[in-house]
């Protein structure tokens, strides 16, 4: 039995759709794009495709959003540096403390389980 198979190869659907409307095939070929895929593309309809808004943005935009979400984190940073400080300052720890049923249990609940999923930190588990 001859096991040999042909490994299907994908291509963003911005040169695809930029190939099929301008019929322009320089730059498919200049990227080892396969003429019969070429021809495909160029024969074929145009598909509908689901994307991401980030993927639509130009570089002036990419560049933009990361300076937003860089001045973000240096706030959040900032922030976590603060809650640190106090927390070492005044000493708080929860090993001995016990929270009753209520809404303050459920809060440090739903906190700690948020937190869990993004860090692998001992005390996320105490409540």
């Amino acid at each position: 039995m001859n096991d040999s198979h042909c490994e299907k190869r994908i291509y963003d659907h911005r040169l695809r759709e930029y190939v099929r409307v301008t019929r322009d095939t320089k730059l498919a070929v200049s990227l080892g794009v396969p003429q019969s895929t070429i021809r495909g593309w160029l024969n074929a309809p145009a598909k509908d495709v689901v994307s991401h808004e980030v993927f639509d943005l130009n570089d002036i935009q990419v560049r933009e959003r990361i300076l937003n979400l860089e001045r973000r984190i240096r706030r959040v940073t900032a922030i976590l540096r603060v809650l640190l400080l106090v927390i070492r300052v005044f000493g708080f720890q929860l090993n001995y403390e016990r929270l009753r049923e209520g809404k303050d249990k459920k809060n440090c609940f739903s906190v700690s389980s948020e937190l869990a999923r993004f860090c692998r930190l001992g005390w996320c588990s105490v409540f």
